[in-house]
Protein backbone atom coordinates (compact mmCIF):
# COMPACT_ATOMS: atom_id res chain seq x y z
CA UNK A 1 0.00 0.00 0.00
CA UNK A 2 2.75 2.35 0.72
CA UNK A 3 4.22 1.86 -2.56
CA UNK A 4 0.83 2.78 -4.01
CA UNK A 5 0.57 6.09 -2.51
CA UNK A 6 3.96 6.75 -3.35
CA UNK A 7 3.98 5.83 -6.77
CA UNK A 8 0.66 8.15 -6.79
CA UNK A 9 1.85 11.28 -5.23
CA UNK A 10 5.18 11.17 -7.48
CA UNK A 11 2.41 11.81 -10.23
CA UNK A 12 0.82 14.73 -8.61
CA UNK A 13 -2.72 14.28 -7.97
CA UNK A 14 -5.52 13.90 -5.01
CA UNK A 15 -6.77 10.10 -4.15
CA UNK A 16 -9.18 11.53 -2.84
CA UNK A 17 -12.71 10.70 -5.18
CA UNK A 18 -14.08 7.51 -5.28
CA UNK A 19 -14.14 7.30 -8.74
CA UNK A 20 -10.57 6.97 -8.72
CA UNK A 21 -10.84 3.22 -7.65
CA UNK A 22 -12.92 2.44 -10.68
CA UNK A 23 -9.58 1.61 -12.60
CA UNK A 24 -9.41 -1.16 -10.08
CA UNK A 25 -11.99 -3.11 -12.39
CA UNK A 26 -9.36 -5.18 -14.17
CA UNK A 27 -9.46 -8.75 -14.80
CA UNK A 28 -7.48 -9.64 -12.14
CA UNK A 29 -10.48 -9.22 -9.92
CA UNK A 30 -10.79 -11.70 -7.58
CA UNK A 31 -6.76 -10.88 -6.26
CA UNK A 32 -7.70 -6.75 -6.23
CA UNK A 33 -10.64 -7.96 -4.29
CA UNK A 34 -8.48 -9.96 -1.57
CA UNK A 35 -6.26 -6.65 -1.83
CA UNK A 36 -9.57 -4.28 -0.79
CA UNK A 37 -10.11 -6.66 1.71
CA UNK A 38 -6.65 -6.88 3.66
CA UNK A 39 -5.97 -3.19 2.85
CA UNK A 40 -9.80 -1.84 3.73
CA UNK A 41 -8.59 0.92 6.78
CA UNK A 42 -5.70 1.85 4.89
CA UNK A 43 -7.15 2.49 1.81
CA UNK A 44 -10.07 4.63 3.65
CA UNK A 45 -7.80 6.30 5.25
CA UNK A 46 -5.18 7.03 2.38
CA UNK A 47 -7.80 7.85 -0.25
CA UNK A 48 -9.84 9.92 1.99
CA UNK A 49 -12.78 8.14 1.23
CA UNK A 50 -15.87 6.09 3.21
CA UNK A 51 -15.86 2.49 4.01
CA UNK A 52 -19.54 2.78 2.12
CA UNK A 53 -17.65 4.01 -0.66
CA UNK A 54 -15.68 1.11 -0.91
CA UNK A 55 -18.09 -1.19 -0.57
CA UNK A 56 -19.87 0.04 -3.55
CA UNK A 57 -16.73 -0.60 -5.67
CA UNK A 58 -16.46 -4.01 -4.31
CA UNK A 59 -19.88 -4.62 -4.89
CA UNK A 60 -18.78 -3.57 -8.76
CA UNK A 61 -15.47 -5.88 -8.70
CA UNK A 62 -18.15 -8.60 -7.51
CA UNK A 63 -19.97 -8.29 -10.95
CA UNK A 64 -17.31 -7.88 -12.75
CA UNK A 65 -15.89 -10.70 -11.64
CA UNK A 66 -18.55 -12.81 -13.22
CA UNK A 67 -17.19 -11.75 -16.48
CA UNK A 68 -13.77 -11.70 -16.68
CA UNK A 69 -13.48 -15.19 -14.32
CA UNK A 70 -11.35 -17.89 -15.85
CA UNK A 71 -9.49 -21.23 -14.37
CA UNK A 72 -6.44 -19.72 -14.51
CA UNK A 73 -6.88 -16.73 -12.85
CA UNK A 74 -9.13 -18.69 -10.03
CA UNK A 75 -6.18 -21.14 -9.46
CA UNK A 76 -3.62 -18.50 -9.20
CA UNK A 77 -5.78 -16.63 -6.74
CA UNK A 78 -6.10 -20.14 -4.53
CA UNK A 79 -2.62 -20.67 -4.55
CA UNK A 80 -1.77 -17.33 -3.12
CA UNK A 81 -4.27 -17.90 -0.25
CA UNK A 82 -3.30 -21.26 0.67
CA UNK A 83 0.84 -19.96 0.53
CA UNK A 84 2.04 -19.25 4.01
CA UNK A 85 5.61 -17.90 3.28
CA UNK A 86 5.80 -14.45 3.99
CA UNK A 87 8.35 -13.47 1.90
CA UNK A 88 6.32 -14.67 -1.51
CA UNK A 89 3.39 -12.96 -0.14
CA UNK A 90 4.82 -10.36 0.40
CA UNK A 91 6.59 -9.65 -2.96
CA UNK A 92 3.24 -11.17 -4.92
CA UNK A 93 1.11 -8.17 -2.79
CA UNK A 94 3.95 -5.46 -3.37
CA UNK A 95 3.83 -6.44 -7.11
CA UNK A 96 0.60 -6.25 -7.25
CA UNK A 97 -0.01 -2.82 -5.43
CA UNK A 98 3.07 -1.43 -7.82
CA UNK A 99 0.78 -2.91 -10.85
CA UNK A 100 -2.58 -0.85 -9.63
CA UNK A 101 -1.15 2.10 -8.71
CA UNK A 102 0.72 2.13 -12.11
CA UNK A 103 -3.01 1.34 -14.08
CA UNK A 104 -4.52 4.16 -11.65
CA UNK A 105 -2.30 6.86 -12.67
CA UNK A 106 -3.37 7.81 -16.13
CA UNK A 107 -7.16 7.45 -15.56
CA UNK A 108 -6.51 9.63 -12.67
CA UNK A 109 -4.13 11.91 -14.04
CA UNK A 110 -6.84 12.56 -17.05
CA UNK A 111 -9.29 12.80 -14.57
CA UNK A 112 -8.16 15.49 -12.57
CA UNK A 113 -7.06 17.97 -15.58
CA UNK A 114 -10.97 18.42 -16.20
CA UNK A 115 -11.76 18.75 -12.32
CA UNK A 116 -12.92 22.03 -10.81
CA UNK A 117 -11.29 22.33 -7.08
CA UNK A 118 -13.86 22.42 -4.11
CA UNK A 119 -13.65 24.36 -1.39
CA UNK A 120 -16.04 24.29 1.95
CA UNK A 121 -17.01 27.05 4.41
CA UNK A 122 -18.19 26.86 7.51
CA UNK A 123 -20.26 29.56 9.31
CA UNK A 124 -22.43 30.00 12.55
CA UNK A 125 -25.30 31.18 9.90
CA UNK A 126 -26.37 31.06 6.54
CA UNK A 127 -24.48 33.55 4.66
CA UNK A 128 -27.43 35.02 3.17
CA UNK A 129 -27.64 36.65 7.13
CA UNK A 130 -26.39 40.35 6.87
CA UNK A 131 -23.59 39.93 9.24
CA UNK A 132 -19.81 40.89 9.63
CA UNK A 133 -18.66 37.10 10.02
CA UNK A 134 -21.02 36.43 7.05
CA UNK A 135 -19.78 39.36 4.76
CA UNK A 136 -16.38 38.56 5.05
CA UNK A 137 -17.04 34.80 3.73
CA UNK A 138 -19.36 36.34 1.03
CA UNK A 139 -16.25 37.71 -0.39
CA UNK A 140 -14.49 34.68 -0.08
CA UNK A 141 -16.68 32.21 -1.77
CA UNK A 142 -16.76 35.15 -4.55
CA UNK A 143 -13.00 34.91 -5.11
CA UNK A 144 -12.85 30.88 -5.20
CA UNK A 145 -15.69 30.92 -8.17
CA UNK A 146 -14.47 33.74 -10.07
CA UNK A 147 -11.04 31.60 -9.94
CA UNK A 148 -13.57 28.36 -11.49
CA UNK A 149 -13.85 26.70 -7.84
CA UNK A 150 -16.90 24.87 -6.71
CA UNK A 151 -17.86 26.19 -3.37
CA UNK A 152 -20.08 24.38 -0.36
CA UNK A 153 -21.29 26.64 2.19
CA UNK A 154 -22.47 25.14 5.31
CA UNK A 155 -23.59 26.30 8.88
CA UNK A 156 -25.66 25.40 12.12
CA UNK A 157 -28.70 25.41 10.28
CA UNK A 158 -27.74 22.42 8.67
CA UNK A 159 -27.37 20.71 11.86
CA UNK A 160 -29.83 17.68 12.69
CA UNK A 161 -32.25 19.66 15.15
CA UNK A 162 -33.87 16.94 16.94
CA UNK A 163 -30.93 15.25 17.48
CA UNK A 164 -29.22 18.21 19.05
CA UNK A 165 -32.12 19.38 21.04
CA UNK A 166 -32.48 15.54 22.10
CA UNK A 167 -28.93 15.91 22.72
CA UNK A 168 -29.23 19.04 25.07
CA UNK A 169 -32.18 17.72 26.93
CA UNK A 170 -30.21 15.12 27.63
CA UNK A 171 -27.16 17.27 28.94
CA UNK A 172 -25.16 15.02 26.41
CA UNK A 173 -21.82 16.81 26.44
CA UNK A 174 -20.38 15.68 22.43
CA UNK A 175 -23.82 17.28 21.57
CA UNK A 176 -22.80 20.45 22.22
CA UNK A 177 -19.23 19.68 20.84
CA UNK A 178 -20.75 18.82 17.78
CA UNK A 179 -22.84 21.61 17.74
CA UNK A 180 -20.07 24.40 17.63
CA UNK A 181 -17.66 22.67 15.88
CA UNK A 182 -19.73 20.79 13.57
CA UNK A 183 -17.78 17.57 14.60
CA UNK A 184 -18.23 14.79 12.30
CA UNK A 185 -21.32 16.43 10.53
CA UNK A 186 -19.73 16.77 6.55
CA UNK A 187 -17.32 15.12 4.88
CA UNK A 188 -14.77 17.62 5.02
CA UNK A 189 -11.57 15.81 3.68
CA UNK A 190 -12.61 15.47 0.25
CA UNK A 191 -12.54 18.91 -0.52
CA UNK A 192 -9.32 20.86 -1.36
CA UNK A 193 -10.34 23.32 0.71
CA UNK A 194 -11.94 24.12 3.96
CA UNK A 195 -12.42 27.60 5.35
CA UNK A 196 -13.29 27.63 8.96
CA UNK A 197 -15.00 30.79 11.30
CA UNK A 198 -13.64 30.62 14.90
CA UNK A 199 -15.13 27.42 16.55
CA UNK A 200 -17.23 26.70 13.57
CA UNK A 201 -15.34 23.95 11.88
CA UNK A 202 -12.56 23.93 14.39
CA UNK A 203 -12.26 20.19 13.98
CA UNK A 204 -10.98 20.49 10.43
CA UNK A 205 -7.67 19.76 10.19
CA UNK A 206 -4.77 19.92 7.61
CA UNK A 207 -4.47 16.44 5.76
CA UNK A 208 -2.54 15.04 2.74
CA UNK A 209 -5.13 16.49 0.57
CA UNK A 210 -6.99 19.30 2.48
CA UNK A 211 -5.90 22.75 3.05
CA UNK A 212 -7.41 24.44 6.33
CA UNK A 213 -7.81 27.91 6.85
CA UNK A 214 -9.32 29.71 9.84
CA UNK A 215 -10.72 33.04 10.56
CA UNK A 216 -10.78 34.05 14.39
CA UNK A 217 -13.16 37.07 14.61
CA UNK A 218 -13.20 37.09 17.88
CA UNK A 219 -11.68 34.94 21.46
CA UNK A 220 -14.80 33.93 23.09
CA UNK A 221 -12.55 33.48 26.19
CA UNK A 222 -12.00 36.58 26.47
CA UNK A 223 -15.30 37.36 27.44
CA UNK A 224 -16.35 34.21 29.19
CA UNK A 225 -13.53 35.23 31.46
CA UNK A 226 -14.67 38.85 32.07
CA UNK A 227 -18.29 37.32 32.96
CA UNK A 228 -17.24 33.70 34.45
CA UNK A 229 -18.59 34.92 37.82
CA UNK A 230 -22.18 35.39 36.02
CA UNK A 231 -22.19 32.42 33.90
CA UNK A 232 -20.88 29.69 36.38
CA UNK A 233 -23.97 28.09 35.84
CA UNK A 234 -24.04 28.67 32.15
CA UNK A 235 -23.35 25.07 30.72
CA UNK A 236 -23.69 26.15 27.21
CA UNK A 237 -20.55 28.79 27.92
CA UNK A 238 -18.36 26.41 29.33
CA UNK A 239 -18.76 23.72 26.59
CA UNK A 240 -18.11 26.59 23.67
CA UNK A 241 -15.13 27.85 25.60
CA UNK A 242 -13.30 24.10 26.07
CA UNK A 243 -14.87 23.70 22.26
CA UNK A 244 -12.75 27.06 20.92
CA UNK A 245 -9.63 25.70 22.57
CA UNK A 246 -9.53 22.88 20.00
CA UNK A 247 -10.49 24.82 17.08
CA UNK A 248 -6.79 26.88 16.58
CA UNK A 249 -4.61 23.63 16.34
CA UNK A 250 -3.33 22.22 12.86
CA UNK A 251 -4.47 24.38 10.38
CA UNK A 252 -2.67 25.50 7.54
CA UNK A 253 -2.98 29.48 8.44
CA UNK A 254 -5.06 30.87 11.37
CA UNK A 255 -5.99 34.30 10.35
CA UNK A 256 -6.83 36.94 12.81
CA UNK A 257 -8.55 39.96 12.22
CA UNK A 258 -7.38 42.58 14.29
CA UNK A 259 -4.39 42.82 15.93
CA UNK A 260 -6.08 42.66 19.62
CA UNK A 261 -7.51 39.40 18.30
CA UNK A 262 -4.04 38.09 17.39
CA UNK A 263 -2.90 38.75 20.79
CA UNK A 264 -5.35 37.05 22.51
CA UNK A 265 -5.10 34.18 20.24
CA UNK A 266 -1.12 33.96 21.98
CA UNK A 267 -2.15 34.41 25.31
CA UNK A 268 -5.25 32.15 26.01
CA UNK A 269 -4.06 29.32 23.67
CA UNK A 270 -0.45 30.11 22.79
CA UNK A 271 -1.89 29.62 18.97
CA UNK A 272 0.05 31.68 16.02
CA UNK A 273 -1.26 33.87 13.12
CA UNK A 274 -1.08 36.75 10.52
CA UNK A 275 -3.02 39.90 10.86
CA UNK A 276 -5.48 40.71 8.05
CA UNK A 277 -8.15 43.04 8.78
CA UNK A 278 -11.35 42.46 7.24
CA UNK A 279 -11.60 44.73 3.85
CA UNK A 280 -14.48 47.22 3.59
CA UNK A 281 -15.87 49.07 0.47
CA UNK A 282 -15.88 52.67 1.94
CA UNK A 283 -17.38 54.45 -1.04
CA UNK A 284 -20.38 52.31 -0.32
CA UNK A 285 -20.77 54.76 2.86
CA UNK A 286 -19.80 58.16 1.12
CA UNK A 287 -22.53 60.13 1.77
CA UNK A 288 -25.43 60.93 -1.27
CA UNK A 289 -27.36 63.86 0.34
CA UNK A 290 -30.80 61.99 -1.00
CA UNK A 291 -31.88 60.91 2.48
CA UNK A 292 -33.19 57.61 1.33
CA UNK A 293 -34.63 56.91 4.75
CA UNK A 294 -35.59 60.50 6.26
CA UNK A 295 -36.27 58.82 9.36
CA UNK A 296 -36.08 62.60 10.81
CA UNK A 297 -39.67 63.50 8.87
CA UNK A 298 -40.69 60.13 9.16
CA UNK A 299 -40.88 60.17 13.02
CA UNK A 300 -41.35 63.57 13.69
CA UNK A 301 -37.47 64.27 14.37
CA UNK A 302 -36.43 68.12 13.71
CA UNK A 303 -33.80 69.04 11.64
CA UNK A 304 -31.68 70.63 13.97
CA UNK A 305 -32.17 67.66 16.55
CA UNK A 306 -28.96 65.43 17.73
CA UNK A 307 -29.38 61.87 16.48
CA UNK A 308 -27.16 59.00 17.98
CA UNK A 309 -27.92 55.69 16.58
CA UNK A 310 -27.21 51.72 18.19
CA UNK A 311 -26.49 49.55 14.81
CA UNK A 312 -26.51 45.96 15.72
CA UNK A 313 -27.87 42.60 17.60
CA UNK A 314 -30.26 42.85 20.81
CA UNK A 315 -27.58 41.02 22.96
CA UNK A 316 -27.80 42.18 26.20
CA UNK A 317 -24.49 40.08 27.39
CA UNK A 318 -22.20 40.67 24.23
CA UNK A 319 -23.00 44.21 22.98
CA UNK A 320 -24.93 46.05 26.06
CA UNK A 321 -27.23 48.18 23.88
CA UNK A 322 -29.57 48.42 27.28
CA UNK A 323 -26.81 50.45 28.51
CA UNK A 324 -27.76 53.00 25.89
CA UNK A 325 -31.64 52.53 26.43
CA UNK A 326 -31.00 53.92 29.74
CA UNK A 327 -28.69 56.81 28.31
CA UNK A 328 -31.84 57.59 26.48
CA UNK A 329 -33.46 58.48 29.52
CA UNK A 330 -30.63 60.45 30.63
CA UNK A 331 -30.43 62.45 27.38
CA UNK A 332 -34.19 63.32 26.12
CA UNK A 333 -33.39 66.00 23.95
CA UNK A 334 -31.36 63.54 21.97
CA UNK A 335 -33.10 61.30 19.74
CA UNK A 336 -31.91 57.68 20.40
CA UNK A 337 -32.26 55.13 17.07
CA UNK A 338 -31.62 51.63 17.08
CA UNK A 339 -31.58 49.42 14.10
CA UNK A 340 -31.50 46.03 15.85
CA UNK A 341 -33.41 42.36 14.97
CA UNK A 342 -35.86 42.22 18.18
CA UNK A 343 -38.34 43.82 20.08
CA UNK A 344 -36.72 47.04 22.16
CA UNK A 345 -38.81 46.31 25.56
CA UNK A 346 -39.80 49.75 27.31
CA UNK A 347 -38.71 51.71 23.79
CA UNK A 348 -42.53 52.77 23.21
CA UNK A 349 -42.77 54.61 26.81
CA UNK A 350 -39.79 56.64 25.48
CA UNK A 351 -40.43 59.47 22.79
CA UNK A 352 -36.92 59.79 22.00
CA UNK A 353 -36.11 56.68 21.10
CA UNK A 354 -37.20 54.62 17.75
CA UNK A 355 -36.50 51.35 16.98
CA UNK A 356 -35.77 50.28 13.21
CA UNK A 357 -36.03 46.04 12.51
CA UNK A 358 -34.00 44.30 9.86
CA UNK A 359 -33.09 47.44 7.66
CA UNK A 360 -31.73 45.86 4.18
CA UNK A 361 -27.27 46.69 4.39
CA UNK A 362 -28.15 48.83 1.24
CA UNK A 363 -30.12 51.32 3.20
CA UNK A 364 -27.22 51.27 5.94
CA UNK A 365 -25.46 54.41 4.89
CA UNK A 366 -28.26 56.01 4.03
CA UNK A 367 -29.20 55.64 7.67
CA UNK A 368 -25.49 56.92 8.58
CA UNK A 369 -26.16 60.11 6.93
CA UNK A 370 -28.87 61.05 9.82
CA UNK A 371 -26.81 60.98 12.44
CA UNK A 372 -24.52 62.75 14.36
CA UNK A 373 -23.18 60.08 16.40
CA UNK A 374 -22.54 56.27 17.29
CA UNK A 375 -22.78 54.40 20.82
CA UNK A 376 -20.86 50.97 21.05
CA UNK A 377 -21.04 49.71 24.68
CA UNK A 378 -19.70 46.46 23.98
CA UNK A 379 -18.59 43.87 25.92
CA UNK A 380 -16.01 42.28 23.63
CA UNK A 381 -15.80 43.17 19.95
CA UNK A 382 -12.97 40.78 18.21
CA UNK A 383 -13.34 43.59 14.83
CA UNK A 384 -16.66 45.46 14.67
CA UNK A 385 -18.31 46.03 11.37
CA UNK A 386 -20.34 48.89 13.18
CA UNK A 387 -17.40 50.58 14.35
CA UNK A 388 -16.15 50.59 10.50
CA UNK A 389 -18.97 51.83 9.43
CA UNK A 390 -18.89 54.49 11.36
CA UNK A 391 -15.67 55.42 10.56
CA UNK A 392 -17.00 54.91 6.65
CA UNK A 393 -19.58 57.39 7.21
CA UNK A 394 -16.82 59.87 8.91
CA UNK A 395 -19.24 59.98 12.21
CA UNK A 396 -17.76 60.60 15.47
CA UNK A 397 -18.62 56.69 17.99
CA UNK A 398 -18.30 56.94 21.71
CA UNK A 399 -17.29 53.49 22.01
CA UNK A 400 -16.10 51.21 25.19
CA UNK A 401 -12.38 49.55 24.32
CA UNK A 402 -12.50 46.99 22.45
CA UNK A 403 -12.11 45.67 18.74
CA UNK A 404 -11.04 47.59 15.78
CA UNK A 405 -12.23 51.04 16.68
CA UNK A 406 -9.86 50.79 20.24
CA UNK A 407 -6.97 50.53 17.75
CA UNK A 408 -7.73 52.60 15.11
CA UNK A 409 -8.92 55.98 17.33
CA UNK A 410 -5.65 55.18 20.18
CA UNK A 411 -3.34 58.03 19.50
CA UNK A 412 -5.53 59.98 17.55
CA UNK A 413 -7.97 63.06 18.52
CA UNK A 414 -10.50 60.54 19.23
CA UNK A 415 -9.25 58.39 22.00
CA UNK A 416 -11.14 60.66 24.42
CA UNK A 417 -14.38 59.24 22.96
CA UNK A 418 -12.81 56.13 24.08
CA UNK A 419 -14.25 54.66 27.25
CA UNK A 420 -12.45 52.13 29.48
CA UNK A 421 -13.93 48.79 29.81
CA UNK A 422 -15.84 47.16 32.78
CA UNK A 423 -18.36 44.64 33.41
CA UNK A 424 -20.19 47.18 35.65
CA UNK A 425 -23.25 48.06 33.70
CA UNK A 426 -23.33 51.07 36.18
CA UNK A 427 -19.65 52.26 35.61
CA UNK A 428 -20.33 52.02 31.85
CA UNK A 429 -23.10 53.64 31.77
CA UNK A 430 -21.30 56.79 34.08
CA UNK A 431 -18.91 57.29 31.51
CA UNK A 432 -20.71 56.83 28.31
CA UNK A 433 -22.83 59.86 30.14
CA UNK A 434 -19.31 61.79 30.14
CA UNK A 435 -18.69 60.93 26.99
CA UNK A 436 -21.68 62.39 25.28
CA UNK A 437 -21.13 65.86 27.45
CA UNK A 438 -17.85 65.62 26.07
CA UNK A 439 -18.37 64.81 22.73
CA UNK A 440 -21.02 67.47 22.16
CA UNK A 441 -18.98 70.43 24.24
CA UNK A 442 -16.74 69.75 21.16
CA UNK A 443 -19.00 68.57 18.40
CA UNK A 444 -17.22 70.35 15.46
CA UNK A 445 -13.74 69.36 16.82
CA UNK A 446 -14.58 65.78 16.46
CA UNK A 447 -16.38 65.98 13.76
CA UNK A 448 -13.18 67.41 11.64
CA UNK A 449 -11.41 64.63 14.00
CA UNK A 450 -13.32 61.79 11.83
CA UNK A 451 -12.62 63.29 8.64
CA UNK A 452 -9.01 63.40 9.37
CA UNK A 453 -8.97 59.67 10.50
CA UNK A 454 -11.21 58.69 7.33
CA UNK A 455 -8.20 58.85 5.13
CA UNK A 456 -5.80 56.79 7.03
CA UNK A 457 -8.40 54.31 7.59
CA UNK A 458 -9.56 54.08 3.64
CA UNK A 459 -6.72 52.88 3.36
CA UNK A 460 -5.71 50.29 6.20
CA UNK A 461 -9.09 48.87 5.21
CA UNK A 462 -9.01 48.85 2.14
CA UNK A 463 -11.17 45.80 0.42
CA UNK A 464 -8.89 45.40 -2.31
CA UNK A 465 -6.00 44.99 0.07
CA UNK A 466 -7.58 42.68 1.83
CA UNK A 467 -8.45 40.77 -1.34
CA UNK A 468 -5.01 40.49 -2.27
CA UNK A 469 -3.87 39.47 1.24
CA UNK A 470 -6.51 36.55 0.88
CA UNK A 471 -5.56 35.68 -2.70
CA UNK A 472 -2.13 34.53 -1.32
CA UNK A 473 -3.58 32.61 1.65
CA UNK A 474 -5.93 31.13 -0.41
CA UNK A 475 -3.17 30.60 -3.14
CA UNK A 476 -5.80 31.57 -5.57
Amino acid sequence: MKKFVNTAKKEGFALNHVEDLSSLILPDIEYKRYLIRTYRDRITKKLGITSEQIDEVTDRLKETEKRFRNKKLSYVFMELQKTETKERKANEESGMVESLAAEMVPAIKEKEKGRKKRALIFTSLPLTHVGGIEKVNLQIMNMLQDAGWEVDTRSYYDLDVEKLQKGLSEGNIMVYYDHFLLAGTYDWRSYDLVVTNDSVGGVCHTTEHTKVITLVHAVFAVGFNMLEQNLAQDYNSKVRAYAEAASFRNKDQVISVSKKVQTELKEHFDADSIVINNGFDFDLFLPSGKKELNIRKEHGIPENAIVGLYAGRWSTQEKRPDITLKLAKKFPDIYWVFATDKPVRGSDEMKNVIVLHNIPYEKMPALYEEVDFTMQLSLYEGFSNFAIESIASKVPMISTRTGIIDEVYSGTDMESLLIEQSISRDVILKQAEEKVRKLFEGREFYKKASETLYTSAKKRFSLERWREQMRKVLSI
